[in-house]
């Protein structure tokens, strides 16, 4: 009876040959020597990788020495899409093709040499266009063209190689059809600098940093329709533009000021904004010891659903000296407010603007939310300095003296070195800062994640091996994966309940003939189905790793195409996570993105 044949399980993926001979190394039997456009699958075996699906041709031109960047952008669960980052330049992928503009309808397409639209308006010299349902030139459906010409209801066509369109030969034009611009946004970021773009996002608001770039907000308003703007650093609400303040007793020893400020509260999100102009009362009564009122009164703030009032200390025969504190004195949901020997509480006053990163130099390079607020990091002047907004106003950098729990923070709770932050993600057991030479957990007081506030900032290191300054870690359930700062290998960094701390260990250890003079460019987790990890190598070759910790799974693989991967990302597209990639190919003889 022949004996029967035992499939290895692949558990492993490809193993360095030098360690063919770890025979004691119970890893080493569940691997390869080759694993070439295979990759481990985590339920037993190896599967061979799919083909790719061609989405589209880049706008960055072949002869770029950078390439396109791919970010995916998670509106939610069911709607993600990929954008295209290139040189000054944001185009969107949506379900494997780019988004486009509102279609124009087509009333004729001439058979010539370049072909000619008809009639259309409103495009430009080099829009990228896609024509479709054009009945009796089929030739021209389904296809993507630059328009090199346009004036006078028409449009003139050109390929994506430059070539003026050849339609002498098509059929004839006999009704229909529709021509739409590829949606494309204006961005200030040159190609050189992508690599370090980071972003963080929050519903349909991506927030963007780089330090040589003012911080800035992409929004989605539809699916056609996207807004890239300079963040505003300011409360959603405006002060009172004018405040007065009038004492109502004439008589007596009358050598007493006070002086008033006033806030607004928004009706939308509760945020209050700086105080209003001062307004000042010099023939009062002291109220504190003598029975008085003073009324005060401002001008209306739209969209305040309310306002609160604040009182300087009484000044007795002179005027209220400027820089004193203000306590709160009570609130209104009118434009008037009457002081009856009310006592201020000195412990709450009226929030002081701050903006951070109101010019060069001062910009962040790192983006991220904890707890309800966006915290932004390493700027040129403070690389180990991060400053969270105030919570649930992500634009709202303004704080009280003396501080409230509620204000926006800033912070560098670090004994010793930190070399920039790099990257930051909030776990379950706080905010993990990672460094150029190791990473953190900020948390609040207390055991356990609890609220940060300006008085209760803690740090704990977590592991000594620095962060990849470009290359983001990828949170996978509670653990993280991170690329070491010299680009060349991969942690994992394992959470422990029990202790609340991370450790971390090497998982390229089985493999490192993959990373050997090689640097790491881009990676990227798809979950489903297989649970990988995409990886951008230098040379345009992209590994997988296949990762559940749960199984002491970690199985790396190596895959090419024809030409060099060059960008990655994932996104959402129900059942499953979709992998987009950039390709850099030889075609005809010259070098295109696709």
């Amino acid at each position: 009876m022949a004996s029967p044949i035992i499939q290895p399980a692949f558990s492993t993926g490809e193993i360095a040959p030098s360690l063919f001979g770890r025979v004691d190394l119970a890893k080493t039997h569940l691997g390869a020597t080759t694993m070439r456009n295979f990759f481990s699958n985590y339920r037993g075996g190896a599967s061979s990788r799919a083909g790719t699906h061609w989405v589209g041709q880049s706008k960055t031109p072949g002869t770029s020495a950078y390439a396109p960047r791919l970010i995916p952008f998670k509106f939610n669960l069911n709607q993600g899409y990929i954008l295209e980052f290139g040189n000054l330049y944001l185009r969107i992928i949506y379900q494997g093709a780019y988004v486009t503009e509102a279609p124009k309808t087509i009333t004729g397409v001439t058979n010539s040499i370049p072909a000619v639209v008809s009639a259309v308006t409103g495009f430009s010299v080099g829009d990228w266009v896609y024509v479709y349902d054009v009945d009796g030139m089929p030739e021209i459906n389904g296809q993507t063209y630059i328009v090199s010409s346009a004036g006078g209801g028409y449009i003139a066509l050109s390929n994506l190689d430059g070539t003026p369109v050849d339609s002498l030969a098509w059929g004839t034009y006999i009704g229909n059809g529709s021509v739409a611009r590829i949606l494309t946004v204006d961005t200030p970021y040159a190609i050189e600098d992508l690599p370090a773009l980071k972003y963080a996002q929050s519903a349909d608001v991506m927030s963007l940093t780089h330090n040589s770039y003012a911080p800035r907000d992409l929004t989605r308003v539809s699916a056609a329709v996207w807004t890239l703007t300079t963040t505003a650093f300011t409360a959603d609400i405006e002060a009172p533009a004018t405040a007065s303040a009038t004492a109502s007793r004439t008589t007596g020893s009358l050598s007493t000021s006070y002086g008033y400020v006033v806030t607004a509260v928004s009706d939308a999100t509760g945020e209050e904004s700086i105080a209003s102009p001062i307004a000042s009362v010099t023939n009062s009564v002291d109220i504190g010891a003598v029975a008085g009122t003073i009324t005060v009164n401002w001008t209306a703030v739209t969209g305040a659903k309310g306002y609160n009032v604040y009182r300087s200390p009484a000044a007795y025969n002179t005027s209220v000296p400027s820089g004193v504190v203000y306590g709160f004195a009570g609130s209104a949901t009118s434009t008037s407010f009457i002081d009856t020997n009310i006592v201020p509480d000195f412990t709450f006053s009226p929030p002081l603007h701050l903006d951070p990163f109101s010019s060069s130099g001062n910009w962040p390079g790192v983006v991220a939310y904890f707890q309800q607020r966006r915290v932004y990091a390493n700027t040129n002047n403070a690389p180990n300095t991060y400053f969270m907004s105030k919570p649930g106003a992500y634009t709202n950098f303004d704080a009280a003296f003396p501080t409230k729990d509620d204000d926006a923070i800033t912070g560098t709770p670090w004994a010793q070195q930190v070399n920039g932050i790099q990257f930051m993600i909030a776990m379950p057991g706080g905010l993990v800062v990672f460094t150029g030479e190791g990473a953190w957990q900020v948390t609040g007081a207390g055991a356990g994640n609890n609220a940060i506030t300006p008085a209760t900032q803690n740090a704990a290191p977590q592991a000594y091996i620095g962060s990849h300054d470009h290359i983001g870690p990828i949170p996978i359930s509670y653990d993280i994966l991170y690329v070491q700062s010299k680009g060349s290998n991969v942690r994992d960094m394992v959470y422990n309940f029990y202790f609340n701390i991370y450790t971390s260990s090497a998982i390229t250890i089985l493999s490192p003939h993959l990373f050997e003079n090689h640097q790491l460019v881009e990676w990227a987790y798809a979950e489903e189905p297989y649970k990988i990890v995409w990886v951008v190598r230098d040379d345009g070759i992209m590994l997988s790793l296949t990762y559940l910790r749960e199984q002491d799974i970690y199985a790396w693989a190596r895959h090419d195409t024809n030409g060099l991967f060059c960008s990655v990302a994932t996104v959402t597209e129900p059942p499953v996570d979709a992998v987009y990639t950039v390709v850099k190919r030889l075609v005809n003889g010259q070098w295109y993105y696709y």
